[in-house]
């Protein structure tokens, strides 16, 4: 059995939630949370590594990430 989820442009990679990202949901999208935010490089590449494609992590991964950084 694999622990991989199933990758969907409006599916976090990490956690398998909706990632709510405008971009993902509209590609002509200007505006997104996403822009506003700094994502750990490291957890874009374990999203990555586990998509071919490049998929949106949600908000609440993106946080609990950098509160993980700032911790150490």
């Amino acid at each position: 059995m694999s622990n991989t989820l199933t990758a969907s442009p409006s599916t976090c990679p990490i956690c398998g939630d909706t990632n709510l990202c405008a971009m993902a949901d509209q590609p002509n999208a200007s505006d997104c949370w996403c822009r506003e935010v700094n994502i750990p490089q490291q957890l874009i590449d374990q999203a990555n590594s586990q998509n071919k494609d490049r998929y949106c992590i949600c908000q609440n991964c993106a946080q609990r990430a950098n509160a993980l950084a700032q911790e150490i």
